[in-house]
């Protein structure tokens, strides 16, 4: 599955869990902002709790298009898709 953002939001990033335990090294542990929410999204899907997800800030995205399926997001709802 693959999907296409027409209209990406000002600050919509790709997120993971982050890299822990390397601050020794002065490496961030950077990751999602909202851990719990991440992991209860990658859940619903059946993914692995730390697998990427797009993180959506205000405003969000225009519309968001499933290439391979038949499902158009607009406006502001909340979402998961998986393989």
């Amino acid at each position: 599955m693959s999907i296409k953002i027409i209209k990406q939001g000002v600050l919509t990033t790709l997120q993971d869990g982050g890299r822990k335990g390397f601050r020794n090294m002065g490496i961030c542990p950077g990751g999602a902002m909202d851990i719990f929410a991440m992991a209860v999204s990658n859940f619903l899907v059946g993914n692995y709790e730390s697998a990427a997800v797009l993180e959506i800030n205000f405003p969000g995205p225009g519309n968001i298009v499933s290439a391979k399926c038949d499902h158009q997001f607009s406006r502001r709802r909340p979402f998961c898709i998986s393989q």
